[in-house]
């Protein structure tokens, strides 16, 4: 997310510990500098005041979920087993139908009101607004099924089975049942949040300014289903599953829509926005404008993940090749197309050719941490623990803390 409002690479700054520091170009600054409201609404910790990104915000929103009904219950191991359990599971829904393993995140449906609120008031300003969802994330959940005995049984199992996964980075396999139950869940989410933001999407469309807007929707990272042999994002191999994103571009006075399936960087997405609202890029900025014709861009993914994740990962994306980086094992591989066979080979000339631009990438930040020697200053985030308690079991259910 750094990288996206900055349009730099992660280990310029510090990679996923670095907040949005005063050193890095910051969209949302550059808006509000050159006469822009901006307004920020954020359903994730490490995306709010505690990663320093409220900077360049005049309104800046970070709702919390309710804390948990039977929050002593919802801790207890104990109670966790019973409701885990297809005998007993069924019979504590009925006695404690409230008590659901926590949720970590506000719903997109509650966080689209609150912007469409906002969307009402009166200004005199151009806005920028930018809305940040979590459904589309682990722990997988449907928010449109009704949760009957079954359901409540079966939700808790799948916290018992995801500990399993944490504790093995990613790779354990809970049996064909449970994964495609999780495939489904994040299938149902999809829609449940596309149907959301259809909600969004015709109140902007209600506005007089709507022909004079821009759109922009992404995601920050894919979710690997075990595709490859692990779950989740926290352990992202930075093969297709956990790069390959939406980007959907509504353009001012836009007549008709139009497709291309070519690779772009996400460092672009902010340049793109400044340049569409008539302002210079700052020099820092490394992307270019999407709608200004290019080469065939050079896209870079760095991974230096979250609790228990693998140490460093980078991913170069160019002419239909895709190189990766396994900083853990220190082992290189190359895909060509949509191939899924390894070509790497070190005296393969377009194998050389990737080791080259990998070296000429990494940053003395990145060369650090590779060594060891990467030391956090004061910008490394640190999360506001204060007196809600539900601060850490958020924390805790998004595989921030142990």
């Amino acid at each position: 997310m750094t990288s996206l409002f900055s349009s730099t690479h992660s280990s310029m700054y510090g990679f996923t510990q670095g907040k949005m520091c005063s050193e890095r170009p910051n969209l949302a600054e550059e808006l509000q500098a050159n006469g822009y409201y901006t307004a920020g609404f954020t359903t994730n910790l490490v995306c709010g005041q505690s990663g320093g990104f409220e900077r360049g915000f005049d309104s800046f929103h970070e709702p919390r979920p309710s804390a948990p009904k039977g929050r002593q219950l919802n801790r207890n191991r104990k109670f966790n087993k019973l409701a885990s359990h297809s005998m007993t599971g069924p019979i504590l829904s009925k006695l404690t139908p409230s008590v659901l393993p926590f949720y970590p995140t506000t719903d997109a449906d509650d966080l689209v009101t609150m912007a469409i609120d906002w969307l009402q008031e009166e200004r005199d300003q151009p806005y920028f607004l930018w809305l940040h969802f979590m459904d589309l994330h682990w722990p997988y959940r449907s928010s449109s099924r009704k949760i009957d005995g079954q359901e409540y049984t079966q939700m808790w199992q799948d916290r018992e089975s995801w500990q399993k996964v944490k504790e093995s980075r990613g790779q354990f396999y809970p049996g064909d049942k449970r994964a495609e139950r999780w495939r489904q869940l994040y299938s149902e989410e999809t829609q449940a949040l596309d149907k959301t933001l259809g909600r969004l999407f015709t109140s902007l469309k209600q506005h007089k300014d709507w022909q004079d807007t821009a759109l922009c929707i992404t995601s920050d990272h894919g979710e690997e289903l075990y595709e490859n042999g692990s779950w989740a994002h926290s352990w992202n191999q930075l093969r297709r599953e956990g790069t390959h994103v939406p980007l959907i571009l509504k353009l001012p006075r836009q007549s008709k829509g139009s497709n291309d399936f070519n690779a772009v960087s996400q460092l672009d997405i902010a340049p793109t926005l400044l340049t569409l609202a008539g302002i210079d890029c700052p020099i820092k900025m490394l992307g270019k404008n999407l709608l200004s014709p290019a080469q065939e861009p050079l896209i870079i993914s760095e991974m230096l993940g979250h609790l228990n994740s693998y140490k460093y990962r980078l991913s170069i994306r160019q002419n239909g090749y895709h190189y990766i980086y396994d900083g853990d094992k220190n082992k290189c591989h190359l895909y060509a197309g949509s191939a899924k066979n390894d070509i790497y080979a070190v005296d393969c000339q377009i194998s050389k050719k990737f080791d080259i631009l990998r070296l000429q990438h990494i940053s003395m930040g990145a060369l650090d941490m590779l060594k060891g020697k990467l030391i956090i200053g004061e910008d490394e985030i640190s999360y506001d623990l204060d007196d809600d308690p539900a601060v850490i079991e958020r924390l805790r259910a998004l595989g921030y803390i142990n």
